[in-house]
């Protein structure tokens, strides 16, 4: 019986129950009896999956109506601003990246502005405890991005950003602070556009984050020199970004072949910017299909997998 094991392992086992990549072990451990639902409290959101404005609008009131103990133990995030229905849609229409056909106007408008009122409320109860955050944004307009940036996030380590257009995410105009950020992975669901490297760049330069180690971008174009640029620049201003002296990893996930970059800036600056002296890693591989959202959420329960190893 669960009720005769002593607190302490308990707490232990609910704590990995919470681990599950979906919620729903920690969620139903609160049904066993009242002395398990009383010592799983603090874990009944730990983490979390949310699709849509209807399941973030849900979650964040049984958030907001939670005891201190709950509403405090939120810690994994992941939330997407449409359903898993209206995503499975977009990504049938997705056109190969050899049809010659236009990635980004061939993609109708997934509508998520409905959500972008539920997931600042959301974000803004469970902001401040979270310590990794994969947000998928359909939506068309950008002020769903500025949004959800808003809050801050202290204790934030692991952000996935998954995005719809690379053309949406600008630079913003004020840092974004993410003062315990170690893994920032910024990935592309629907478009693929000529720039997006420049322009993913020129968002990832917008986080002020100082113990940044990993940088992972995935889906991009990979005939931009745009990076290469930024490394100019920021050796001789000492700016923040994805080439920063903190970051040890930086990964680009091209949809075309890597081969396609010889003779190129970035590809030079990519067969340069490792060295045995400093350490550094800059790698870039093809990805052999967009990122999907099955593969989003494969990498999140691998996430989840992870941090139960560290408990």
């Amino acid at each position: 019986m669960l009720s005769e094991l002593p607190p302490e392992l308990l707490d232990k086992i609910f704590l990995l129950a919470s681990l599950d990549a979906t919620g729903n072990t920690a969620a139903s451990l609160r049904l066993v009896s009242r002395y398990i639902s009383i010592i799983a409290e603090p874990y009944i959101f730990h983490n979390v999956v949310v699709h849509g404005p209807r399941q973030i609008a849900t979650m964040r009131n049984s958030i907001q109506n939670a005891s201190s103990k709950a509403r405090s133990g939120c810690r994994h995030l992941f939330m997407s601003d449409v359903t898993e229905d209206i995503i499975g849609k977009l990504e049938a229409r997705i056109p190969s990246p050899n049809s010659g056909m236009d990635m980004f106007y061939d993609i109708f408008c997934a509508s998520g502005m409905e959500a972008s009122d539920m997931m600042l409320a959301l974000l803004q109860l469970v902001a401040p405890t979270l310590q990794t955050f994969t947000l998928l944004v359909y939506d068309g307009s950008t002020r769903v991005y500025k949004r959800v940036l808003t809050p801050l996030y202290p204790q934030l380590v692991h952000f996935h950003i998954h995005i719809r257009s690379l053309a949406l995410l600008r630079r913003m105009n004020q840092k974004i602070l993410f003062p315990s950020l170690r893994s920032l992975h910024v990935s592309f669901a629907l478009a693929a556009e000529l720039h997006n490297l420049d322009m993913a760049a020129n968002f990832a330069t917008t986080i002020e984050a100082e113990h940044l180690v990993s940088v992972h971008f995935t889906g991009l174009w990979n005939n931009s020199s745009g990076l290469h640029c930024m490394v100019e620049s920021e050796n001789a201003h000492g700016h923040s970004g994805p080439t920063a002296q903190s970051v040890q990893w930086l990964i680009i996930e091209a949809i075309k072949s890597p081969t396609m970059l010889f003779g190129s800036p970035l590809h030079c600056m990519i067969s340069g910017g490792g060295t045995e002296e400093d350490g550094r890693l800059i790698a870039l591989r093809k990805t052999l299909n967009h990122m999907t959202y099955q593969i989003c959420r494969d990498e999140w329960a691998n996430g989840m997998k992870l941090w139960s190893h560290n408990v």
